[in-house]
Parts: structure tokens; C-alpha cells; sequence
């Protein structure tokens, strides 16, 4: 599937998808849109669309009027699942090209209708088939856009691929994405790129005391790595900002176990740190004039004589102590190294953290929403901005100090769990204690970065690649800041 914009129609199509309000005229075909709504067959509602076929010169191809509601009302993601509805139904049986027309809306502009297209139709056919030995055959089709403008196609369809390797590296097998072979991946991703990357192995993070790192991922036969990629596009006095992913190639809970049906997806315990990489290549294809690090602390979570376990005290880079309650908090053990490094390491002035943190945050939002605790509530609302004219959506949780109490330990600096009420907040103020007071956001990802089912926004099972694009609007927005 190729997607391609067009100034003029000089050819034949297959299907014609046409948008359109129930409160405005189309310019193509509105004769017969007319009677189709004197009739009431369809009038252009939300949800709606109408499909029929029309013979042209002894040729037979579609016509799809596809229902908006009101020209006012109208939203980037109302749009996009629109798309999504259409275009999920008819892709079966498509074998020639898809011709769709452009709306003129002020909720948003030729760009985003141009996005919302390519993104919508590609989650309609993102397909991970790497390991079926008789794979389906993919419909051969091209997607033409009709547009009066000349957009940036570069840069959506370097979105899209951004998001499609989120979607690759979360549904591949933990027993083929190790901490080593997620390294490798990332050396692969960013070789031609204008990053500087550095994995450190198991013997470089006990040397240089990423204790909390090391004691979650030393009961695996698969060590751990310590993933750093720089990324320098802005000027020398410009912020630097810095990406920490959670990088669990697999969680088994350790001795604090999950149960069987919970350890199937958590392959996908390291989706924030594909949401890294992904995003260091999107802003380096770019070329943005942002300075950026992606820290990415991977390893496995399992069991052996030698694995941590509940009542033990840990270490950690900060030098602060931490009793484990629950070896199934693992994440946050690893990104308390992965922010304080940073931090104190690499000196960055703003810190994002995202992670597959906790199944609080799903009671509490649902699978819509990722949950944001920050300290700074300007990032918050920079983030908010960045989410704008996407489909990753995100709400804030309260940063209220008070709940501090809860991860009071007895025996050592802290607990790794608070307890029961409050669990993604007092796990997201758990990593904001190690960022040295630097302005921070954490992202909980957990239940959007998985689908268990199919959604609106991506009619697919598996890893749904949330969040990436709405970073890298938060870099866009900070070029040169």
C-alpha cells in the first residue's frame, strides 16, 4: 500500500470515498447525494456511510459517501475513526486504487485530514505475520489523495513508520527480543541516523552502580543493557531533553508472580521503550532542531536462586535505599536508574518518562487514556498541546506529595509499592523521586499501549504504537527552545 497526493483526477479509480457533512454540499456527486437524503437513505450523520456502484463507460467502480455530522462539530478524531470504520470494512476487497477527496473544515487543516487518512489506513492494515509460515496475501492497492495543497507527505508517512516500529518491536516474541537483541535493534534503527548510541552490558551497570537496574534483570540468563542514544539537532545552549523508556523484554512478576493468563502479553512490557527509539528516529529523519537523549533500562523480570525477592533492600544509582514489597513493581526499580542517570549523568533539564507502569492506571482511565504525574504543571500542559490533532490521549492524575507517605519504608529509604489506593499515582511519584528535582513528566502507558481487543482507533489485537506521535509533537514544539 502506497500513499500518494494528487493536484488533478486523470484517471480511474476503484473505490471513490467521499466525505461529507449532513449540513453541506460536496462539489462530486451531490446531485446524487441530494436524493439519497430526499430519501433518507442516508443524510450524512456520525457513523454513518453509504456505498454503491456506478458504471462508467462499461468500468464499474464504488462510490462510499462517508458521514461527518455537522461541519461544526467536527474533530481530528471523529475523522480518523471515520476513516478507520470505511476503510476496515471495504480493504478486503480492494485490488485497484482508492481514490479519497479532501473536506474543507476549519477544525483542522489539509495536513491533518492528509494524516488522518494515511494513519487511520494504515492501522487498518498493519499486519505482524513475521512468524505464519503460510502467510494471507496483502491486497495490492495505492491510496490517492486528492489535496489543492502541497503537504509534507515525507513527514506523515515517516510518522507512520515510526509508529509501525513501535507496533513491530511490541508484538515480537520475548524469546527473540532479548535485552541483547533489543540493543542491536537499536544500533540497527539509528545506524544512518544523526544519533550517537552507547549499550552497556551487564558488566558496565554493576560497575557504575545501576543497582536497581541490575537486581530486576539479574535472574535471567538474558542480562540486562543500559541503552543511551543522543541526538543533537538544536544549538549548543538550547535544553536538552531526555526520553527514559521502560525497557521489560518480558515480566514474569519474579517470586511476587503473575498469573498464567497475565504473563501471555507481557512481551509488551516494553513499550515505552520502543516508543523511544521510535521516537529518536522519527525526530533525526526530521532533522529537528531539538537536542534529545533516549534512555532506555531493558531486561527480563524472572526467577531464579538468585533473583530478588519480597522483603529484600535494594540499591539503586541515586544511592537511596529501596525495600522491594512486590518483585512485580519491577518498572519502576528500572526507571528510578534510568531517570536519576539523566539527570545527574547527562544533565538534562527536562525529564519524560514512559511506561507500561501499572494495571491502576486501566481501573482508574480505562484504555483510552494514559495517565501523565508531573512536577512541573507547564509540561503537562505542553504535552496536552502535543496531543492535539492525534489520537493519544492523556489525562493527569494528581502529584500530591501527601501520597508520599504511602512508599515509607521501615527498613530502608523507600517501599517500592504503596499499597493498594492510588497505585498509579504513588508509583509515578516513586520514579519522580529520583529525578533531582528537575522538571519531569511520567506517562503511564499500560493498558493503551496493548490492545486486547479491537478499538475504533486501531481495529487490531496486539501493540498499537500509543503515544509516539504525540512526542514527537512535544519535540516539534520545542525546537530551538
Amino acid at each position: 500500500m502506497e500513499f500518494k497526493l494528487i493536484s488533478k483526477l486523470d484517471k480511474k479509480y476503484q473505490v471513490e470515498i467521499i466525505p461529507c457533512f449532513e449540513d453541506c454540499e460536496i462539489f462530486k456527486y451531490g446531485d446524487v447525494l441530494n436524493k439519497l437524503k430526499k430519501q433518507k437513505l442516508f443524510e450524512g450523520k456520525k457513523g454513518t456511510h453509504y456505498l454503491f456502484n456506478k458504471n462508467d463507460a462499461d468500468e464499474i467502480f464504488q462510490i462510499v459517501f462517508m458521514g461527518l455530522g455537522k461541519k461544526s462539530e467536527l474533530t481530528y478524531e471523529y475523522f480518523y475513526k471515520s476513516v478507520v470504520s470505511v476503510f476496515e470494512e471495504m480493504k478486503t476487497n480492494l485490488v485497484g486504487d482508492v481514490l479519497f477527496y479532501p473536506i474543507e473544515c476549519t477544525n483542522f487543516d489539509d495536513r491533518n485530514m492528509l494524516k488522518a487518512i494515511i494513519l487511520a489506513c494504515n492501522a487498518c492494515c498493519y499486519k505482524f505475520d513475521k512468524y505464519i509460515t503460510k502467510k494471507s496475501e496483502n491486497s495490492k492497492f495505492n491510496i490517492y489523495i486528492y489535496a489543492n495543497k502541497n503537504e509534507d507527505l515525507d513527514e506523515l508517512l515517516n510518522i507512520k513508520d515510526a509508529i509501525n516500529l513501535t507496533r513491530d518491536l511490541v508484538n515480537e516474541p520475548s524469546n527473540f527480543l532479548t535485552p541483547e537483541e533489543f540493543g542491536n535493534r537499536c544500533i540497527e534503527q539509528v545506524k544512518d541516523l544523526n544519533i550517537d548510541i552507547d549499550v552497556y552490558d551487564e558488566n558496565w551497570i554493576k560497575q557504575n552502580s545501576l543497582k536497581a537496574l541490575y537486581e530486576v534483570g539479574k535472574a535471567s540468563v538474558n542480562k540486562p543493557r543500559f541503552i543511551v542514544m543522543k541526538y543533537f539537532g538544536g544549538n549548543e545552549k538550547d535544553k536538552v531533553i531526555s526520553f527514559v523508556g521502560k525497557g521489560l523484554t518480558y515480566d514474569s512478576g519474579g517470586y511476587s508472580i503473575k498469573s498464567s493468563d497475565g504473563m501471555v502479553t507481557m512481551k509488551c512490557d516494553m513499550a515505552g521503550a520502543a516508543s523511544v527509539l521510535s521516537l529518536m528516529t522519527l525526530v533525526a529523519k526530521q532533522n529537528l532542531r531539538v537536542n534529545i537523549f533516549g534512555v532506555i533500562p531493558t531486561c527480563e523480570n524472572m526467577i531464579n536462586g538468585n533473583g530478588f525477592k519480597p522483603g529484600d533492600v535494594i540499591g539503586s544509582l541515586s544511592g537511596k535505599t529501596i525495600e522491594v514489597i512486590s518483585t512485580d513493581a519491577e518498572g519502576r526499580l528500572a526507571l528510578a536508574d534510568g531517570v536519576y542517570y539523566a539527570a545527574k549523568n547527562l544533565n538534562s533539564d527536562l525529564i519524560i518518562d514512559i511506561a507500561t507502569l501499572t494495571g491502576a492506571c486501566g481501573i482508574a482511565l480505562g484504555t483510552k487514556y494514559a495517565a501523565v504525574i508531573d512536577n512541573d504543571e507547564n509540561i503537562f500542559d505542553e504535552l496536552n498541546n502535543a496531543s492535539k490533532n492525534t489520537v493519544d490521549s492523556i489525562w493527569r492524575l494528581p502529584a500530591d506529595k501527601e501520597y508520599l507517605s504511602l512508599l515509607k519504608s521501615d527498613v530502608a529509604d523507600y517501599k517500592n509499592i504503596g499499597g493498594r489506593y492510588g497505585g498509579t499515582i504513588t508509583a509515578g511519584l516513586f520514579v519522580g523521586e529520583f529525578v533531582l528535582n528537575k522538571p519531569w513528566a511520567h506517562i503511564d502507558i499500560a493498558y493503551v499501549a496493548w490492545n486486547d481487543f479491537s478499538t475504533k482507533i486501531l481495529p487490531k489485537k496486539g501493540a498499537t504504537g500509543a503515544i509516539v506521535e504525540l512526542l514527537y509533537n512535544f519535540c516539534k514544539n520545542n525546537e530551538n527552545a
